[in-house]
């Protein structure tokens, strides 16, 4: 869920760009990255190689940093490196083509083994009722049940989130900083400390220091999310355009003094920020997009917007909480494996049904998790390997960062190396465990 317009206007100062848009979360990095031996995924590679190399957009616009009191505040930044144009139209072009191919082979492998039938030239039919749509998704996991008890939750989670359109960065920052201010003064305190820790690290330090990022403590009770992240962008009076986010975390975890929960979530969805290489989500995007359609027309769904105002408002809005909740069980599980590995260097331990689980062993269970639900989604397992494997490099990419912007010789450099090959190896167990349950199933 991406926009890159409208354009914003910053005169230089503080807290003067305009940020636009932000869309419903979480934000959904778009590129992509495969493996060899695929003619689709050297392409894939190629286009990865070049988002690392800085194309289409090279530099930063804007500063974050926490002044002493530790809160965000926005500071001029060395202006951005001009974009070539043709470059990035060339880019854009490759990248939805990428994807555009990638999603029509993962759709008919999904629709082929939901048991729809196959036609001439190897497509299948497609579902065109909610029943037929049903079929496709409760293979993932994704029932009438759990669609129509979740469409209402979702809303409520996603209350805070920032809406579609244009915004003064000078809004953000006041809202972020009323949202502060509503906190007891342990959450204060607590909020203050999280990003102190989180900066300690030098890439993260440098991260928030050249990325517009707002932190909103504004998630609490019953919600179906520690954290999550939208992104919109912002444009320079020349026309750069950058990044820029929005990451909602919990106010009650803060108030609470769960400071080390804190710190691990800021450190996951700081992730997703940097995250380039998702395959699956953005493939998927228009398949789901055609399920969710179907879906908001099953009676039972209809019902939960019966005498609603605007009809086909309250229909669009259902669109989008389903397909955000066939995200979730679908091309979610990509991104959330590669937060979760960064995680890792920051989680603490876990209770669960009473028992203390280490941090370690809580990433693996978790990771185990989302892998296996990418093997429900119906892809072919050829397809879900060069994945998981270009998601492990990407993985590595983002570790060999973090690590040479740590000081040589320190202590803190020699731990993120050691967490590194944890990470890599928490990857490699847990696709071989998901592989054994899915074998002893079939």
């Amino acid at each position: 869920m991406n926009s890159s317009q409208p354009a914003g206007t910053s005169t230089g100062g503080l807290l003067t760009a305009r940020v636009a848009p932000f869309l419903t979360l979480p934000v959904q990095p778009k590129l992509q990255v495969g493996s060899v031996d695929d003619p689709l995924e050297r392409e894939a590679d190629m286009t990865a190689d070049r988002v690392m190399a800085g194309v289409p957009v090279s530099g930063p616009l804007s500063r974050i940093a926490p002044p002493a009191n530790g809160h965000l505040i926005r500071r001029d930044a060395p202006a951005a490196q001009p974009v070539n144009e043709e470059e990035r139209r060339e880019f854009e072009a490759m990248r939805a083509d990428f994807f555009r191919a990638a999603g029509e082979r993962m759709s008919e492998d999904i629709l082929g083994s939901a048991g729809f039938a196959e036609g001439p030239g190897g497509t299948h039919a497609r579902p065109t009722n909610p029943d037929e749509a049903l079929r496709v998704t409760t293979r993932w996991g994704v029932t009438r049940d759990i669609l129509i008890a979740g469409v209402p939750k979702l809303s409520a989670s996603i209350q805070g989130r920032v809406a579609a359109g244009s915004h003064g960065s000078d809004t953000l920052a006041a809202r972020q900083q009323s949202l502060i201010d509503a906190m007891t003064s342990a959450g204060q305190q607590a909020y203050q400390d999280a990003i102190a820790r989180v900066r300690g690290e030098p890439f993260w330090r440098n991260h928030l220091d050249t990325t517009t990022i707002f932190i909103f403590p504004d998630l609490s009770g019953a919600n179906r999310y520690a954290g999550y992240t939208q992104e919109g962008t912002e444009r320079s009076p020349d026309g750069t355009i950058s990044k820029a986010f929005v990451i909602h975390i919990s106010k009650d975890a803060l108030e609470a003094g769960n400071l080390d929960s804190v710190v691990a979530n800021l450190i996951h969805e700081l992730s997703h920020t940097l995250d380039v290489g998702n395959v699956i989500a953005p493939s998927l995007d228009p398949f789901l997009n055609e399920l969710a359609e179907l879906l908001a027309d099953h009676p039972d769904i209809q019902a939960l917007r019966q005498g609603a105002a605007d009809a086909d408002e309250a229909r669009q809005t259902h669109v989008k909480r389903i397909k955000q909740i066939l995200y979730e069980h679908t091309g979610y599980g990509e991104k959330e494996v590669f937060a979760h590995l960064q995680q890792l260097t920051h989680q603490p331990s876990v209770t669960v049904d009473g028992t203390q689980v280490s941090g370690s062993r809580y990433i693996l269970s978790t990771v185990e998790g989302y892998v296996r639900a990418l093997q429900r989604i119906g892809i072919r397992p050829r397809t879900l390997s060069n994945i998981l494997d270009a998601l492990g490099r990407r993985t590595d990419m983002l570790y060999d960062r973090r690590i040479a912007a740590t000081p040589q010789g320190s202590t803190a450099r020699q731990r993120l190396v050691r967490e590194k090959e944890l990470a890599r190896l928490t990857l490699s167990v847990a696709r071989d465990l998901a592989q054994e349950e899915l074998d002893a199933t079939v």
